[in-house]
């Protein structure tokens, strides 16, 4: 059997073979955007980054709480609050330490968390601090200890082994 005679049959679909015929009309077929979502619409990941999109743009009307909320609040286990947010910092550094003493991969998932989180305990030192004094020192333990730490620990969580 020759190409010809093999090009001359068509599929079961009634559409001959494109490999054989480069420029015959794709009818039948979906076109490539209707294709693109065809295929989306039973891959989880997009379903997992449609809804976490929506969930970001969502929270974007939030924002305008900002204009609303007090200047100034009293919270009453303040003391609580930041001992929890340090004690996962510690839990976080030191897991992601033993793991990539022990080379396990999932140091990875520790040192992104980790970078996380002291990146918020900059940005929350430094905005609840008081003017002045207070403020210097919150700005220079961000600058000097807790950004480098975390910048550190994004490239532990981004880096490929």
């Amino acid at each position: 059997m020759t190409a010809l005679s093999v090009a001359a049959k068509s599929s079961p679909s009634g559409v001959r073979p494109s490999a054989v015929w480069p420029s015959w009309p794709a009818a039948g077929r979906p076109g490539p955007a209707l294709a693109w979502w065809r295929r989306q619409w039973h891959d989880r990941r997009w379903w997992l980054a449609a809804a976490l999109t929506a969930g970001g743009a969502g929270l974007i009307p939030w924002l305008v709480l900002a204009t609303c909320v007090p200047a100034i609040t009293r919270a009453w286990d303040w003391s609580a609050a930041w001992t929890g947010l340090d004690s996962f910092e510690a839990l976080g550094l030191l897991s992601t330490g033993l793991l990539l003493l022990r080379r396990d991969a999932r140091y990875r998932l520790a040192a992104a968390a980790t970078a996380v989180l002291l990146l918020t305990d900059a940005c929350f030192d430094i905005t609840t601090s008081v003017p002045g004094a207070g403020r210097v020192l919150a700005i220079t333990m961000a600058t000097c200890l807790e950004l480098p730490v975390s910048v550190t620990c994004a490239a532990l969580a981004a880096h490929r082994s």
